[in-house]
């Protein structure tokens, strides 16, 4: 196989390269998800943890006169969660990028198989269909948490907003 991903005439695979590469790529494909989720996760709470650490402080048990959270302003952690939101949101669409790529060569691949070799893709028996459920089916979960990102940083700003207001 060249190094452009083109498959030329004389390049042509065989049913077990074919299927050793797909198996490689799955592989890929499994790790990158995991490592989307992870990121998602870690950003997301990181960022809501960040933006309501004042408010959290005084319910676990914490002094809020200590002179360091005293010299903050409350509305500096709102912004450091939008900051750690936002970087999470770039760095998940490189994940979801990498993702799309990945399972992209994997069809591309399995197009290569005999016609009864391959595996029945699920957009393959929905088609166009009108049923709404069938659509949502077809919805990538990295793209819904990639969207999700929205609700750390709209509670972020909210909370800023509340802060500002109350003062």
């Amino acid at each position: 196989m060249s190094c452009n991903n083109k498959i030329s005439s004389s390049d042509v695979l065989r049913s077990e390269e074919i299927i050793t590469l797909m198996g490689i790529y799955r592989e890929e494909w499994k790790y990158r998800d995991g490592a989307f989720m992870s990121t998602f996760l870690k950003f997301s709470l990181l960022s809501l943890l960040i933006t309501f650490f004042p408010n959290l402080i005084g319910r676990i048990g914490f002094d809020q006169s200590a002179p360091l959270l005293e010299s903050i302003p409350s509305f500096i952690f709102s912004i450091f969660g939008i900051i750690c939101a936002l970087f999470g949101l770039f760095y998940s669409s490189a994940e979801a990028q990498r993702i799309v790529q990945i399972d992209n060569a994997y069809k591309r691949l399995m197009a290569q198989l005999p016609e009864d070799a391959r595996v029945k893709m699920l957009n393959n028996t929905i088609g166009n269909s009108k049923n709404i459920i069938k659509r949502i089916q077809l919805v990538r979960l990295n793209k819904v948490l990639y969207y999700a990102y929205l609700i750390p940083i709209g509670l972020a700003i909210l909370n800023f907003v509340l802060i500002i207001l109350d003062k």
